[in-house]
């Protein structure tokens, strides 16, 4: 029996998680006009910049697009463009079918890159667990960006680079990718600030360090391409997403179900949400870890963090909820005292709820909607309770 449970049931399980996988890619494979929206964006828009044609002006790619229709105009810094001119030496299909390679390999580096950060023991039923989280969470985020050819999965390859680089007390190494990663997409930059929360002069040289990288970059970038990012300004906001299932944030949620829109009361909640949780967080870190807050030993601390940074964070798309996956699948696998196996059963199933009809419309209203941020809430909360056991009992179990 114990062979069955420790052998067989998570090969079968990661049997059936791989086919899954399989049929999805197939599907993302064969039907490449229905999905991969975002990669025709960055595609067509490196060719655009090439030719010294805006990239951020839509009527110009949908010249090059050749009447195929773009979901939205590129919003990135015109720097990204020149790394994606490599895409452009093959045609579409060709290009995505090669971006699909990479991404795979991306995501084999960033497994392995967990099981380094892990420093336990890392089982058969391990792996099965990862595998599930990987497959089904946050609405299935992962899949979801593998589908819309977004960028994500290769920017928190990066990130999650930097954290490994943190824990090892790399504060310098850490500063200079997530500086890298910012240059692309705004929101990291904040991670920057975790290094304020170690008190050696060399993480607080790390900080600055970073902020100098990021500025010269983007000053770099407002001397060589000033018309373009100025283009990329007058974007509508609206354009970067808007809130429910596609940016399923605290600050849009709370906006969403805000019955006194007039007062803004909602981003008044938001405020002192975010500034409570940021307060309970930084205080309990500082308490618990005296001396290394940032060390194979205080792992928790970081994944603590990032469940913060997606709560607080005001632009948090859906596929970016990949940066949770390995946070959560931490808590499940390290913390027997809790009941993580509930939480795990909520992480998985609540994907799948929108296939019973009685609660189809709940789903679609709330669910669908919120769910991974629900999802992170809970978690952050769970991680405040096991990290605050260290001084005083958290009842959660």
């Amino acid at each position: 029996m114990r062979g069955i449970k420790a052998y067989i049931l998570p090969t079968i399980a990661i049997l059936a998680l791989g086919y899954i996988w399989l049929i999805q890619i197939k599907d993302y494979i064969t039907h490449v006009d229905d999905y991969h929206w975002d990669f025709k964006i960055y595609y067509y828009a490196s060719e655009a910049l090439k030719d010294g044609v805006n990239p951020y002006d839509n009527e110009s790619l949908d010249k090059y697009s050749k009447g195929a229709t773009l979901r939205m105009p590129y919003l990135y810094n015109p720097l990204f463009l020149y790394i994606f001119r490599f895409f452009n030496l093959f045609k579409l299909d060709t290009a995505i079918f090669i971006y699909l390679f990479l991404k795979f390999v991306a995501l084999i580096i960033l497994y392995f890159l967990w099981l380094r950060i892990y420093n336990s023991e890392f089982s058969l039923t391990h792996a099965a667990i990862l595998f599930a989280i990987m497959t089904f969470s946050f609405n299935t985020a992962l899949l979801g960006d593998i589908g819309t050819g977004n960028i994500s999965t290769f920017l928190y390859l990066f990130v999650w680079i930097a954290i490994y680089f943190l824990i090892n007390q790399k504060f310098f190494l850490f500063a200079t990718i997530i500086s890298l990663v910012a240059l692309i997409k705004l929101s990291p930059i904040i991670f920057l600030l975790v290094l304020l929360l170690d008190n050696t002069t060399k993480s607080k040289r790390a900080f600055f360090g970073g902020i100098l990288v990021f500025a010269a970059l983007m000053i770099t970038s407002f001397v060589v391409w000033p018309q373009y990012l100025k283009a990329l300004q007058e974007i509508p906001f609206h354009f970067a997403g808007g809130g429910g299932i596609y940016k399923p944030t605290l600050r849009v949620m709370l906006r969403e179900f805000n019955l006194f829109r007039f007062f803004r009361i909602s981003d008044i909640i938001y405020l002192f949400a975010s500034g409570v949780m940021i307060y309970i967080t930084v205080k309990t870190i500082r308490n618990k870890s005296k001396l290394k807050i940032f060390s194979k030993s205080n792992i928790e601390n970081i994944m603590w963090l990032l469940t913060l940074y997606a709560i607080i964070t005001l632009y948090f798309k859906c596929y970016d909820y990949i940066l949770l996956v390995f946070p959560v699948f931490y808590f499940f696998t390290r913390y027997k005292n809790v009941p993580g196996e509930l939480l795990f059963l909520f992480v998985i199933l609540g994907t799948g709820v929108k296939f019973v009809p009685t609660i189809k419309e709940f789903y679609n209203i709330v669910v669908l909607q919120y769910y991974p941020l629900i999802i992170v809430i809970i978690l952050w909360f769970a991680y405040y309770c096991k990290l605050k056991s260290h001084t005083r009992q958290c009842n959660i179990s």
